[in-house]
């Protein structure tokens, strides 16, 4: 079995998305692995950082083809503040759930859990 600082190396470093460190927890259970003789366990490993390092499936961000990503978002800002707003108790609720699990990401990706990504529907049901 890996050694726990190296195993929770690698959930820091995936949790929080920093990939150096994540390449370097596994090319440390790599070389512990091999060091006890798991050769297969090893290579797997090592397979799965993918040719050149890069990690295997590794997203490439999207950019535009002049390379810039702004141009690819719109952001619009809305009118009126949600209090303002004069909405049911059941849809205030909901949207204020939605909007603090966004605030509060961070938080649920440490229980390895991801906010609700979900668009409201406001309106009369059916």
């Amino acid at each position: 079995m890996a050694r726990s600082d190296l195993l929770l190396a690698l959930v820091r470093a995936g949790s929080t998305g920093d990939k150096p460190l994540f390449r370097k927890a596994v090319e440390a259970l790599v070389a512990e692995e091999r060091k006890k003789r798991h050769d297969v366990l090893a290579e797997q490993l090592n397979a799965s950082l993918g040719p050149n390092g890069a990690e295997a499936g590794a997203a490439k961000p999207l950019v535009a083809s002049n390379g810039r990503v702004d141009s690819l978002l719109y952001e619009a800002n809305p009118r009126r503040r949600l209090d303002e707003l004069l909405l049911p108790e059941p849809v205030m609720k909901a949207c204020l759930e939605v909007i603090e699990e966004q605030q509060r990401a961070d938080l649920l990706r440490s229980f390895n859990l991801e906010p609700r990504n979900r668009i409201l529907l406001v309106g009369p049901p059916g």
